[in-house]
């Protein structure tokens, strides 16, 4: 079977930091996937961009690493987009990075207790 790329998660957008309003670029921009936040530089968040272009090889099953790096090059002009394609930066917050090796088990969400609301007792 051949390996393809599928582009996960859902952009948060930028974080700036609140100590440095004068600061008009973004520290990082963030990307979640579940639970998990990552931050990205603007390369990365550009190639994580860019691995949701080209619906046809998508559709097609054959949106390949090489197909993600002519992409960078071609249509965002990242000169050299290996680096940053192959790269998994650790989360920073949130619960730690899921392991693909092993497969996460579905959990229900909490049960409040009863006569509750979110928590919060109901008179």
């Amino acid at each position: 079977m051949a390996k393809i790329i599928m582009a996960l998660g859902r952009g948060v957008g930028p974080w700036y930091d609140p100590a440095k309003p004068e600061k008009k670029e973004p520290e990082y921009y963030e990307i979640c996937l579940g639970p998990l936040v990552g931050e990205f530089s603007l390369e990365q968040v550009t190639i994580w961009t860019a691995a949701h272009d080209s619906l046809e090889e998508h559709s097609e099953h054959r949106f390949t690493r090489a197909s993600l790096e002519r992409l960078a090059r071609e249509k965002y002009k990242i000169t050299n987009p290996g680096p940053s394609v192959g790269e998994e930066p650790p989360a920073t917050h949130g619960p730690p990075r899921l392991d693909p090796a092993r497969p996460v088990e579905p959990t229900a969400p909490p049960t409040p207790p009863p006569n509750t609301l979110g928590g919060r007792a109901i008179p």
